[in-house]
């Protein structure tokens, strides 16, 4: 019995502390990805943007990240960028091309527009050699 309860716990701590927002950076880039740049505070510092990560099926085993965040955030982090550039999350200058998903104020969400970068799934590249 002990040992289910510390399961439990496990499962609970782990669980939670995947459910809490992820800190990333803002940047900036043209819509179909031909630029992009950092916004940068008065400091020269990034923009940091607090979200969650998951990822979304694109066509038959091929997926993309997105980050969640309010439309609130995204208002604010659309402000950052040049007229016809869109915000786009990222950890560092080297990471993949992602994009956000915005939940807005009644619940609904929508794929921000932006570049990305489409996985496919590991089936796909797995050869059976027989």
């Amino acid at each position: 019995m002990l040992k289910i309860r510390s399961l439990l716990i496990s499962l609970i701590f782990v669980f939670s502390f995947l459910a809490q927002a992820e800190e990333t950076f803002i940047f900036c880039a043209h819509p179909q990805g031909d630029y992009w740049y950092w916004p940068l505070d008065e400091n020269e510092e990034k923009y940091p943007i607090e979200g969650e990560w998951d990822s979304y099926d694109f066509v038959a085993r091929s997926y993309f990240h997105a980050l969640t965040i309010s439309q609130e955030q995204y208002r604010n982090a659309k402000r950052l960028c040049r007229a016809g550039d869109v915000p786009q999350p990222a950890d560092g200058t080297y990471s993949k091309w992602h994009i956000f998903r915005v939940k807005r104020a009644n619940g609904s969400f929508y794929f921000a527009p932006g570049s990305r970068s489409n996985y496919r799934s590991l089936e796909d590249s797995f050869q059976l050699r027989v």
